[in-house]
């Protein structure tokens, strides 16, 4: 008998091959369920080398060992006539199909069928007949002032393009990188985007004359479908957009509504000066919720626009959004809102059917008022009329976070992802609502995949230490991931860094975070970013308790209020915010009646189903002030309300907090803590 057949008698191939499938399943088990334990990567590879370890090993037995009815033997021991090789054969046989069946039903389970990696990020963007990027046009102008006015080319056929609810069309915010590309390879450009055509073009303006030449190309043949040039007064300008607009939605065939048509058809102004204007103010920040700094660079061209031409629409609707900007950050007055208001009401009268009106609307609601869902309802009447339109699409989602709608807001942050692959802040939003929700696998795996993809982004790192601490409490696997923050003037990255070092008992070093949070105070004032601005005090004097420092704590406190208190006369009402901070504040310094005033008033107007966002964060300001004050069961409330809840804190981050060690051993605080991992 040869050696082969030698083998297959004793079942040994067999055995090899039963081993292989199996460790392979057990493999892939083990990976889910020490990723669902936040285990250390050396664990994993241990038991990848144990399993490839124990495959000559088994071998080895299936060789010198046989399986009788008396037990196991040496195989030199058994009789031949004897043997039952056969009926082990068969029994291996059944486990090897048995094992392949499971192996089959947990590849059907975990493929991601749409084309994705099966985690819970977005599938890459297919890319279909009727897609479409435009790239930004060239400047050809020999003024290289006049490139805004290129840019505003581009941008306003793009945006008649996305106007069209049968093409899909990217945003400009992933096209703009392939500006400066002088050797553009269309074909690879149209895979990265997940498109079929690509669109390029440029513009010329000298004087009163402006020449725009654009074509249409396949990216997927290199043929050109369609290709003009236009050669116009620098007054037909719009009439040259509408019609580039149309040809390619022509040659696309995609169908046109007569709304789309009149969209595409509009003239946005009579008026050149104030085109240039308003240009210059969309150039300076085109999203939704760009700040107050750029807000006050953009309010004054706005105002100079409409100043050319009173019936400007489009100039009136962003500057509704500076005045709500204004008014969300730093103008907290009963003024600024009527002012956003006249501003979209007069752009409504002009043009009814207006997307970016109806969007200004929908802020005015959130910013304005809080009242997400009118402004949700609004949101979606716009985006029924721009339906490829990122911002309104970012608003949307937002509006839907608030109101507590996470798979809505997923598949809206998703949507964006298709239209706009190159949007960080979408990503950053992804992983905000994974994170929020309580979606820990899914917020893991997308931090950590987002990691890989950019290393000097922060902010993921941030969010990866808060899963690790909500999930199982692991501070020194968030210390690591915050540790590896590359921006250390950055005030989130500093904010992050206190905190977490004053859960590890480095309370000097968290104090020195701090420090240099104070010294970036003023600049954040100034661009509307109160919170972090001021901060660092109130979160200076909570450090300071910790370490049983309490006249440092209480100074520290003083000079939080005398901020806080001096910010909040600026804004009628005052909000829950501004409360929240100073009910900790007034606490710390024995002003109990304040103290239980604020965090009262948080607790009563400021419910989870108003805003399923901030309200579990100052919920929880308002509970870590009563307990200060010796309310222990009114903050037990408030912490079996939010504890485990969607933007809550959990289990985990409560019992890893030295803040709550007052409640450790209250069987109310002890029911709140995790019995077991929740990877939910």
């Amino acid at each position: 008998m040869s050696f082969f057949e030698e083998l297959k008698r004793r079942n040994v191939i067999r055995v090899g091959i039963a081993y292989v499938v199996i460790a392979w399943l057990i493999a892939q088990v083990a990976d889910l369920a020490l990723g669902n334990f936040e285990a250390p990567g050396w664990v994993i590879k241990t038991v990848l080398l144990v399993l490839a370890l124990g495959l000559p090993v088994a071998v080895f037995f299936a060789w010198a060992f046989e399986l009788t009815p008396e037990g196991i033997k040496k195989e030199k021991d058994v009789d031949r006539n004897q043997s039952i090789t056969r009926q082990t054969r068969r029994k291996l046989d059944f486990l090897i199909i048995g094992v392949l069946i499971l192996t089959l039903a947990y590849f059907v389970v975990s493929h991601d069928w749409q084309g994705g990696s099966g985690d819970a990020a977005a599938p890459a963007a297919e890319a279909g007949p009727k897609s479409v990027a435009v790239l930004p046009f060239v400047n050809l102008s020999s003024n290289d002032e006049n490139a805004f006015f290129a840019s505003g080319v581009h941008e306003d056929i793009l945006t008649h393009l996305a106007r069209v609810a049968d093409l899909r069309v990217i945003s400009r915010t992933s096209v703009l990188k392939y500006a400066n590309n002088t050797e553009r390879n269309l074909k690879s450009i149209a895979a990265e985007l997940g498109v079929n055509h690509v669109v390029e073009g440029s513009v010329r303006r000298a004087g009163n004359k402006v020449r725009v030449t654009a074509q249409l190309v396949d990216a997927t043949t290199d043929e050109h479908i369609w290709a003009d040039n236009y050669d116009r007064d620098l007054t037909d300008v719009f009439e040259i957009q509408t019609a580039v607009a149309q040809e390619i939605v022509a040659a696309l065939k995609a169908n046109l509504t007569p709304q789309e048509q009149q969209a595409i058809a509009s003239r946005p102004t009579d008026s050149i000066d104030a085109y240039d204007l308003y240009l210059k103010a969309r150039e300076i920040d085109r999203d939704l919720y760009f700040g107050a700094e750029k807000a006050s660079g953009m309010a004054p061209l706005l105002e100079q626009a409409l100043a050319h031409d009173p019936n400007f629409a489009l100039a009136h609707a962003k500057l509704a959004s500076t005045q709500l900007v204004f008014y969300w950050t730093t103008d907290k007055s009963q003024e600024r809102l009527e002012q956003a208001r006249a501003a979209i009401d007069r752009a409504f009268e002009l043009q009814p059917n207006l997307p970016e009106a109806r969007a200004a609307l929908a802020e005015y609601y959130y910013r304005g008022f809080r009242d997400y869902e009118r402004g949700l309802a609004e949101i979606e009447r716009a985006h029924d009329l721009y339906p490829n339109s990122t911002e309104i699409l970012v608003l949307m989602a937002y509006l839907q976070r608030r109101l507590g709608r996470w798979d809505e807001t997923i598949d809206t942050l998703q949507g964006i992802e298709q239209l706009d692959p190159g949007n960080l802040s979408a990503k950053k939003d992804i992983a905000d609502t994974f994170v929020g929700a309580h979606r820990w696998q899914d917020a893991a795996r997308y931090c950590e995949r987002m990691m890989a993809q950019f290393p000097q982004e922060d902010f993921f790192k941030r969010k990866r230490a808060e899963v690790a601490l909500a999930l199982n409490g692991d501070v020194a696997l968030a210390r690591r991931y915050l540790d590896e923050l590359s921006n250390n003037e950055d005030a989130t990255n500093l904010i992050a860094l206190a905190r977490v070092y004053s859960l590890t008992g480095d309370y000097e070093l968290a104090l020195r975070q701090l420090e240099r949070l104070k010294a970036l105070a003023d600049p954040l004032v100034h661009a509307g970013v109160w919170r972090q601005a001021f901060s660092w005090s109130s979160l200076a004097a909570r450090v300071q308790l910790q370490k049983n420092n309490r006249d440092a704590a209480i100074e520290h406190a003083e000079a939080a209020i005398e901020m806080l208190e001096a910010f909040a006369r600026s804004r009628d009402p005052v909000g829950p915010d501004i409360m929240a901070f100073l009910a900790q504040d007034y606490a710390i310094v024995g002003r109990v009646a304040e103290a239980r005033q604020f965090a009262t008033d948080v607790l009563e107007n400021y419910p989870v189903s108003r805003d399923a966002v901030d309200s579990p964060v100052l919920r929880l300001h308002a509970a870590r002030a009563l307990l200060m004050i010796g309310d222990t069961d009114a903050a037990l409330e408030v912490l079996e309300e939010i504890t485990n809840k969607p933007y809550g804190p959990t289990g985990w981050s409560l019992a890893v907090d030295s803040e709550w060690a007052a409640l450790h051993d209250h069987p109310r605080f002890k029911a709140l803590m995790p019995q077991s991992n929740d990877t939910t």
